[in-house]
């Protein structure tokens, strides 16, 4: 089947939203991320607020389709190699590289080694895990109760009693419950083949009212990072409830005018074929910039404030190098399979 390029410039337009808001995150100083002053900013407001919940969307419409080609364990195991085995591989990596200098500096602990792999391992790339997870439930639901919708709400209400964990990072805490109802809400849309972009079309002025509207509402304990999921917190759980409602409304939002934009201006030229060639290597470049962003630009930039130019010339660059690595990876089959999926 021919690639619908419009859905990879959608996600090229997603994962490019990710890493600059990742480098106004991360660049900005550590006094400035410490105090969350980032979390104050307009625009780290917009992108947050649902450059997340349309990669679900994304992918709960696309696994709609995978739901059709495969059996549903045969789809368990191929996204346990494309998204759970290059996690492995980093992780070791990063781990290997820790113990080469822990030899060096001749205290290498070996329990305290493999205790450490499996924390890591359970605690990052935490979009992965719940995208994992989501296909998970989904399969589950699909398999042996044929995509009942009243199942797929229980599940979403059940969320909200299950204390958030830091096991399986997003997959066993706030993340994926937060990331779950995009996935479900648009994989539902697939296999029933409604025409979301005509949906959208249809209700644009109610869409962008509602997300200027809850855009103004947005406040610090609305990010899902501080107040969390479930309703056990220092807040009451009206207000938690009162939140995830929120958060639901203007990813909804947010993600319904970006495919409004994209399906509205894209055009076959250099410009979309760039950002559409972004779009096919979201994953790569999701899994790559995670450690570049956080483990170089925290280090080294202390601005203590928002640079927006620098930020976009590192999201510029960053893309760059990401592309640029993930085709040298993919020059070697073993590697592509192990750091990228094979993807």
């Amino acid at each position: 089947m021919k690639r619908n390029e419009k859905i990879d410039v959608l996600r090229g337009w997603a994962i490019i939203l990710v890493v600059f808001g990742h480098c106004m995150e991360y660049a900005s100083g550590h006094e400035f991320f410490s105090v969350n002053g980032i979390y104050n900013n307009l625009i780290f407001k917009v992108i947050y607020s649902f450059h997340m919940p349309l990669f679900a969307c994304i992918s709960g419409w696309l696994f709609g389709s995978t739901i059709e080609k495969y059996a549903s364990f045969d789809i368990i195991r191929r996204k346990a190699e494309s998204l759970i085995i290059p996690i492995a591989s980093w992780i070791t990596l990063w781990m290997l590289l820790n113990a080469g200098l822990s030899i060096i500096r001749g205290n290498i602990d070996f329990a305290a080694w493999v205790k450490g792999w499996f924390g890591m391992f359970l605690t990052n790339f935490w979009f992965l895990w719940a995208i994992f997870v989501c296909m998970l439930l989904v399969v589950v639901v699909h398999h042996f109760f044929g995509d009942n919708i009243g199942i797929y709400l229980l599940s979403i209400a059940g969320m909200l009693v299950i204390p958030d964990s830091e096991v399986f990072a997003g997959g066993g805490g706030a993340g994926t419950k937060f990331l779950y109802p995009f996935f479900v809400s648009v994989y539902l849309m697939r296999i029933h083949k409604v025409d979301l972009a005509e949906k959208v079309y249809r209700y644009k002025v109610i869409i962008c009212i509602a997300f200027i509207v809850l855009l103004g509402l947005y406040q610090f304990d609305t990010y899902i990072y501080v107040s969390g999921f479930d309703i056990y917190g220092n807040l009451s759980w009206v207000q938690y409830i009162g939140y995830d409602l929120q958060r639901y409304g203007i990813g909804c939002a947010g993600s319904a005018i970006m495919l409004l934009v994209v399906w509205k201006f894209y055009r076959q030229n250099l410009i979309h074929k760039i950002i559409s060639a972004i779009g096919r290597e979201s994953i790569g470049i999701y899994i790559l910039s995670s450690k570049i962003i956080s483990g170089v630009c925290y280090s080294v930039f202390k601005a203590e404030r928002v640079n927006y130019i620098l930020d976009i010339i590192l999201t510029v660059g960053i893309l760059v190098i990401c592309h640029a690595a993930i085709y040298i990876i993919k020059k070697v089959p073993l590697a592509n399979k192990m750091l990228l999926g094979g993807i």
